[in-house]
């Protein structure tokens, strides 16, 4: 496979808030340190190849990574909670 594509310094922050993320909970997604995101995001250091690649998904993985729930449906509800709802 090619390469992963190289982010700027504003491409990393851009990631990280469009998401949400602190960079606490994004340095964790990606299992780096705080200081390796804050470094990323200051430019005193790059993202490795394998950080890059797991960059170009993370809109696409980072609920996974996360924990993320999947929303509540009326497939994932009891019977007692069902009986309640129809009253």
């Amino acid at each position: 496979p090619a390469p992963p594509p190289p982010l700027s310094t504003q491409d990393v922050i851009h990631l990280r808030k469009r998401m949400g993320y602190s960079q606490a909970v994004f340095a964790g997604a990606l299992n780096v340190s705080v200081k390796t995101v804050q470094s990323w995001e200051q430019g005193t250091k790059q993202p490795s190849q394998a950080a890059l690649r797991l960059l170009e998904f993370f809109p696409q993985i980072a609920p996974g990574l996360l924990g993320a729930k999947k929303p509540r449906t009326k497939t994932w509800r009891t019977k007692a909670s069902l009986a309640r709802v129809r009253q």
